[in-house]
């Protein structure tokens, strides 16, 4: 695959401020296997200078589409080298350049990384602050969320009636109901599903199959809210038995939560659900909790890789914040991609496999990414951050420490409501502290006393 360059001609005090700017728009849209490495212009380091983006694409001056969605914003940071009396980039190659760019400036050489520019969380950043002060959502605004809700409202009834599939099926329907592409995936799309008790998928998520219809408790215990396979019939049946709401879930990003408020007691709730064949799970959040394994043994029940060798592949190991190209380490843990070699290189944007390595055990796992993730921090001694209201019941978790996916679940499920992006902050509502209390020791949380000192990842 040819490698060319984009040219800039940027004005800035500082080249290398510059040169970071550039960089961390090519590492916020996860752009690296397009452009791989920069090099900027030799001289004085203020001024005008020029910055050559490498670009690796089927043919040379051939911008793939990924980075002509980003085009804008490099535009910005310098005005791009056209052709004459065109509106086309000029492609160079490194021997039209390399006289320009030198090898004194090897910070920037093409055998150099692009620096991966983290996003943190700034320093007493309060993840409650001004969440209740929102711009109230306007007439339009709630049409367009009532919109979007209904598109997966209409998933689940499908789900529910044809009962189970592939994941080829799953994936058909996505896109026959207008979700794939609306900023959103269909793997993506499962895993909230999952996360909601609405469906379940094999080991290998190679089969789905949607979950019984389920009543679970409210935080409050005086209302329910429904889990699971839906149909207008148990609607209806609902309707008939007394007052639900149907509340859109966050960004309308899944099937609206069904909240119940019908039943006097535990008697009447056992009766009606035997009548509709629908299972009562009380509390399930509470009880899940309590049987929900540590972080270590969880690990354990991962899938291994047993015969992976690493060294067929170009490893990018994860640095805390993203992926950068690295040699494998097999004396220390850590969260990989591993992509097939240039020579045999496919069209793919995806890595071949993302792994987990345990040197302890000398063990490759696969699992669920954000579970990957969070192993990676604690390999590195960090401990998850949380804050915790107890007067409001809302919990507040870094974006960047998202749960796996059988510990947010519990969160979820507290709830029936996904968790509301707020900053760089995941909020999840009606957990109790007898909840907290059982995932605090099972995930080694670091629970911050006051909002006043979050912990800065």
């Amino acid at each position: 695959m040819p490698r060319w360059y984009l040219g800039f001609r940027c004005q800035a005090k500082n080249r290398q401020s510059k040169a970071n700017r550039f960089a961390e728009q090519v590492q916020q849209h996860d752009l690296g296997t397009h452009i791989p490495v920069m090099r900027v212009e030799k001289g004085q380091k203020q001024g005008e200078f020029y910055l050559f983006l490498a670009i690796e694409s089927q043919s040379t001056g051939d911008v793939p589409v990924a980075v002509q969605h980003v085009l804008p914003l490099f535009s910005s940071l310098g005005k791009p080298i056209q052709k004459p009396g065109s509106s086309l980039f000029e492609p160079f190659t490194l021997d039209q350049i390399r006289a320009m760019v030198g090898t004194e400036h090897t910070v920037h050489d093409y055998t150099r990384l692009i620096p991966y520019i983290p996003h943190k969380i700034p320093v007493q950043s309060d993840p409650f602050a001004h969440q209740d002060q929102a711009v109230h959502p306007t007439e339009a605004d709630m049409e367009d969320l009532l919109r979007r809700s209904q598109h997966y409202d209409r998933l689940l009834f499908w789900l529910s009636a044809a009962g189970s599939g592939s994941w080829q099926t799953f994936q058909n329907v996505c896109c026959a109901l207008g979700l794939e592409g609306r900023q959103d995936v269909p793997a993506h799309i499962l895993r909230r599903l999952r996360l909601l008790g609405h469906m379940e998928t094999s080991s290998d998520r190679s089969r789905w199959s949607a979950t019984p219809p389920v009543l679970v408790q409210s935080e409050d215990e005086r209302s329910y809210f429904l889990c699971g396979q839906r149909d207008h019939a148990i609607l209806q049946a609902f309707r008939n038995r007394g007052h639900i709401e149907e509340e859109p879930q966050p960004s309308g990003a899944a099937p609206a939560r069904i909240l119940i408020h019908a039943f006097d007691n535990i008697d009447s709730i056992t009766k009606f659900a035997q009548q509709h064949t629908i299972k009562f799970a009380g509390n399930a959040a509470l009880r899940l909790a309590q049987i929900l394994p540590p972080l270590d043994e969880w690990k354990h029940t991962l899938d291994v890789l047993p015969h992976f060798s690493p060294y067929q592949y170009q490893p990018k190991r994860f640095s805390g914040t993203g992926f950068v190209e690295a040699n494998f380490d097999q004396h220390a843990s850590g969260f990989y991609q591993f992509w097939t070699l240039k020579q045999h290189a496919s069209a793919s944007d995806n890595a071949e496999y993302t792994l987990f390595y345990d040197a302890e055990h000398e063990f490759f796992l696969r699992g669920d990414w954000y579970g990957l993730r969070f192993l990676d921090h604690r390999a590195r001694g960090l401990s998850c951050p949380i804050t915790y209201e107890a007067a409001s019941g809302k919990l507040a978790i870094p974006i960047d420490w998202r749960w796996p996916e059988l510990y947010e679940r519990v969160l979820v499920l507290a709830s029936g409501k996904l968790p509301i992006h707020h900053k760089q902050w995941l909020i999840y509502e009606s957990i109790t502290p007898a909840l907290l209390a059982e995932l605090i020791p099972r995930l080694s949380l670091e629970r911050e006393e006051t909002t006043e000192s979050c912990m800065m990842l």
